[in-house]
């Protein structure tokens, strides 16, 4: 058992050489690891191998890696509905037997739920990564972490007792009094979770329990204000994260900068005309994903001098979470959210869209509501849409334990 934890630092270790390439060192890898990965899905994944025939896109073996992103970028976009429901077979390596590869779910936040399947290797190499975004936001080696159910479907590991492994796993959709008592009996250092969930966790903690010097949000959207909350709540820095079960870590907030970092020595990233993320995964050969579509429209910026790793700006929203106003124009959730979550007297809001121009805003109130300078601020934007405030007393979660801040039933 110390010895598989001793390869786990060795390969945090090994992952850490990837920030210090120049860009042009990280471009050759890139494209090395691209030509291996098409040419992997070619021979092993019989669904690539028939996509790449029917569209006429040749896959040699002796491809040279300065062709392959215009390779690429000729292979369709896959969607995730394209893999839901496809028999397993077509889907993973004919090298792996079915029954010795790892299944994960996605949250199913978006109304279906995909299996993923993993080789040990692969699930390795995501957890790596996961470990490498951790320390580069902050976290020390030596604290011990309580993941507020961030990994679906994941428990406790009783013998996770060792360096970067002392951990322990709730899921979000525990009640909060059952994470409030674990963290008063656990006392980790550091909190990962969903931001609305670590918020109603800060309500209810009681300050003079609290050791927590570091959180890590994931898995929903992080706006200025909540961060604020948060920060305010915990008395300690926040870093977001950027991932999805099906790929993993794509992006972490470095602890110096604040800014965020795609992991471009692990994944290819690509905009489309939409400016929806793809992304290319170099190391899952279990299920290889190639220019998936994670539908989350982003802004991206070129590296800075800390690390060769383009910049996420921003992170607009899912596109099939967008307001449709009366004029057809899509508005950001993200915009649509920092106006609400400002508001005097909002504890948690959820956006609901029946109908183009017109949506509903329910509200948990905290404290006394200012309605009128809610209404104030959304007339201010002119976003020609109607709404209606509803107040309510809890906002339903979703099976994965989020929070939905925009339904839109009509995207």
């Amino acid at each position: 058992m110390i010895i598989n934890k001793i390869h786990t630092l060795l390969r945090i270790h090994k992952a850490l050489k990837g920030v210090s390439f120049d860009r042009k060192t990280l471009m050759d890898f890139q494209h090395l690891k691209l030509l291996d990965i098409l040419q992997y899905a070619n021979r092993h994944i019989p669904f690539y191998r028939d996509r790449f025939r029917e569209n006429n896109i040749d896959i040699p073996d002796d491809m040279h890696a300065d062709d392959v992103e215009q390779i690429l970028r000729q292979i369709p976009v896959l969607q995730r509905d394209q893999l839901i429901g496809l028999p397993i077979n077509d889907i993973i390596s004919t090298e792996c037997a079915f029954k010795g590869l790892l299944s994960e779910k996605t949250s199913g936040s978006s109304g279906k739920r995909l299996f993923v399947y993993t080789t040990k290797k692969d699930f390795l190499w995501k957890n790596t990564i996961r470990m490498r975004s951790l320390l580069l936001s902050g976290y020390k080696p030596y604290w011990k972490r309580l993941d507020c159910g961030t990994y679906y479907g994941r428990t406790n590991n009783p013998a996770g007792n060792f360096m970067m492994l002392r951990k322990r796993v709730i899921h979000a959709t525990q009640d909060i009094c059952d994470a409030v008592s674990t963290i008063e009996d656990f006392k980790p250092h550091c909190l990962t979770g969903f931001p609305r969930y670590l918020q109603q966790v800060g309500r209810q903690l009681r300050k003079k329990n609290r050791k927590i010097k570091l959180l890590i949000t994931l898995g929903e959207m992080l706006d200025a204000a909540s961060r604020e909350d948060l920060e305010q709540m915990f008395n300690c820095p926040v870093r977001n994260h950027y991932g999805a079960v099906e790929l993993g870590r794509l992006a972490f907030e470095d602890y110096t900068t604040s800014e965020m970092y795609l992991n471009e020595d692990n994944y290819y990233f690509e905009l489309n005309e939409s400016n929806e993320l793809l992304v290319t995964a170099f190391n899952l050969h279990g299920m290889p994903l190639i220019r998936y579509n994670l539908r989350d429209v982003v802004e991206l910026e070129e590296p800075d001098d800390k690390y060769p790793f383009r910049r996420i700006r921003s992170i607009l929203g899912r596109s099939d979470d967008f307001i449709v106003s009366r004029s057809g124009l899509m508005i950001s959730p993200y915009s649509l959210g920092a106006i609400i979550s400002t508001c005097s007297g909002v504890k948690q809001y959820q956006v609901i869209q029946m109908m183009r121009g017109k949506i509903v805003i329910n509200i948990v109130r905290n404290g006394e509501l200012d309605t009128n300078s809610l209404t104030e601020s959304l007339n201010n934007q002119k976003l020609n849409i109607d709404y209606s405030v509803n107040i309510t007393d809890r906002i339903k979660r979703d099976p994965s334990g989020k929070y939905k801040a925009i339904i839109n039933k009509i995207a």
